[in-house]
């Protein structure tokens, strides 16, 4: 895993620091850059949609 890689637990984390930034209410990740990024890549790196990671990083599952 390199640096920059994101995987499941790193994608959460982020989700969560969104969360508590946005008051514990609905995250809209376009307004975390930081969370943004993180999704692309893990789309891009996991060969999923932007939906799927953003779901993931939500509950932590990968199907529903």
């Amino acid at each position: 895993m390199g640096l920059f890689d994101v995987d499941e637990t790193k994608l959460r984390a982020l989700y969560h620091r969104a969360w508590i930034e946005s008051g514990m209410n609905h995250v809209n990740p376009r307004k975390y850059p930081y969370l943004d990024r993180a999704l692309i890549a893990y789309a891009r790196q996991n060969q999923c949609s932007y939906d799927k990671a953003l779901i993931l990083a939500k509950t932590g599952k990968e199907d529903l």
